[in-house]
């Protein structure tokens, strides 16, 4: 069955709908998601460093893999920041409807 309720990155489109320990539960598994969802980008910005550090060194794969860095990096970035948000969403509302 598809929880209508919320889509898969947290966020929630009828908050109101559940109890505030419906959300207070939704914590920890969304802090699992940020963990894994940075963990991700965050490996393949070591496998990029370890890259440019590989001897022997040449021009088109520094600049390669710096690319694939800096794209690791903003990935990183990005999801911690959807996934703080969503976690401070969730004790938001447990709080809020008090659960």
């Amino acid at each position: 069955m598809v929880d209508m309720g919320k889509s898969g990155n947290g966020f929630d489109f009828d908050p109101d709908d559940r109890p505030g320990s419906y959300h207070r539960a939704e914590i920890p598994k969304r802090q699992w998601v940020v963990a894994v969802s940075v963990a991700i980008p965050a490996m393949a910005a070591v496998a990029s460093v370890r890259s440019i550090l590989t001897l022997p060194q040449e021009v088109f794969w520094i600049t390669a893999s710096s690319v694939f860095l800096m794209a690791s990096l903003a990935a990183i970035v990005f999801c911690w920041m959807i996934g703080i948000e969503s976690i401070e969403s969730a004790k938001y509302f447990a709080e809020r409807f008090g659960g």
